[in-house]
């Protein structure tokens, strides 16, 4: 799964690293605290969720921490939930498809 940016939402960086995501279409804003917005910003479609994980673990000096993991997840889910993200369905399903090939 490459998730993705939804292009309508508006972001607001703030001195102290957290995002502010608004959606105009519902007059709603969510914050991403730094950890979060350096997720937000790696989800452009281009990269694996899988690859982002790490890259955010080892920006933030967490890297082998599965709590960690486990926190990107959820937000990815809420993002999604949201609309604020945006996910290929049928891409995720290829995708798990061959992680279970390659882990058998």
């Amino acid at each position: 799964m490459k998730p993705k940016r939804n292009p309508l939402i508006k972001t607001k960086v703030l001195p102290d690293g957290h995002v502010v995501l608004f959606n105009e279409a519902n007059d709603w804003a969510h914050v991403l605290t730094p950890q979060g917005a350096l997720l937000w910003e790696l989800c452009d479609g281009s990269i694996e969720l899988y690859e982002i994980f790490p890259t955010v673990g080892e920006a933030t000096g967490r890297s082998s921490d599965g709590m960690l993991e486990q926190q990107l997840r959820q937000l990815v889910d809420e993002l999604v939930s949201l609309d604020l993200l945006c996910v290929n369905e049928h891409e995720q399903d290829s995708n798990l498809q061959e992680v279970g090939e390659i882990r058998q």
